[in-house]
């Protein structure tokens, strides 16, 4: 995946782009707290934090927003 660019990356924590990076590849939460060595309540409070500055309600809103660049 692309490295993250303008003001998503401005918006985000590295942490928090890194797990968006994962989840719009697909990864499940249980798979990217395994992958990043995390617990998974780690992994849906940084997806809420993701969701609320992104302005999304869900992990496909925001994957979506991130692969078709309308971050804004």
């Amino acid at each position: 995946m692309k490295e993250l660019r303008g003001s998503l990356k401005k918006e985000l924590t590295s942490r928090e782009a890194e797990i968006l990076g994962l989840l719009a590849q697909g990864y499940s939460n249980k798979l990217i707290a395994l992958t990043l060595g995390i617990k998974l309540q780690t992994v849906k409070n940084h997806n809420t934090n993701i969701f609320i500055k992104l302005g999304v309600r869900n992990r496909t809103e925001a994957a979506l927003k991130l692969l078709t660049k309308q971050v804004s």
